[in-house]
């Protein structure tokens, strides 16, 4: 109990401020990447298609309804981070082994 009291303490003795997070370069960096990805998500478009999506899929006549297209959306979404990963991690241990 007392290893976590001293915890507590030593984390509201040492906070840092805002000016101190972006004094670094990489912070600064990755702040305007992240940024950048966030406008260009929201000037594309996109939200606006899977917003609307069932109407989409409603009025193009496709043989899956709506919800289950909208359905199918959301998880290529979801996996789609995780396939990307996969894929990478694949091309880090495979490049090794070339070299």
């Amino acid at each position: 109990m007392t290893k976590m009291q001293d915890t507590i303490q030593e984390a509201q003795q040492n906070k840092g401020s805002l000016g101190d997070l972006m004094s670094s370069r990489v912070t600064v960096k990755a702040l305007i990447i992240a940024l950048g990805l966030m406008t260009f998500q929201q000037l594309s478009g996109i939200n606006t298609v899977i917003f609307y999506s069932g109407k989409i899929f409603e009025s193009s006549s496709s043989s899956l309804s709506a919800t289950t297209a909208s359905i199918i959306i959301g998880v290529v979404q979801v996996s789609s981070p995780g396939v990307a990963a996969s894929m990478q991690i694949y091309i880090h241990r495979t490049r090794k082994f070339a070299m």
